[in-house]
């Protein structure tokens, strides 16, 4: 299972969410209003400051 975020053009975090499958998360993105990008978290323990 992966995590994968939801960005804006501007590349601005929408949402997060774990999913077993790349397909899964694609699909999941029509639901997500603005989403336009899709990337796989980063599970290192890095925080945005």
């Amino acid at each position: 299972m992966a995590t994968y975020r939801y960005l804006d053009k501007d590349r601005n975090v929408l949402e997060e969410h774990d999913f077993g499958t790349v397909q899964d998360a694609e699909e999941h993105r029509l639901s997500v209003l603005g989403a336009e990008i899709i990337e796989e978290a980063d599970d290192s323990g890095a925080s945005d400051s």
